[in-house]
């Protein structure tokens, strides 16, 4: 990795996998109710 500014970059393993494959993401079906989620998909 190549930092010529010398600026702080995280590199613990939330960060890289993120750099590398995007934002994780989560899906399922949401109770508007109770705010819960009922079925993951």
């Amino acid at each position: 990795m190549a930092n010529p500014m010398n600026c702080p970059v995280p590199s613990d393993d939330v960060s890289l996998v993120g750099a590398m494959y995007g934002n994780p993401e989560m899906r399922g079906l949401l109770d508007p109710e109770t705010g819960e989620i009922t079925q993951w998909q």
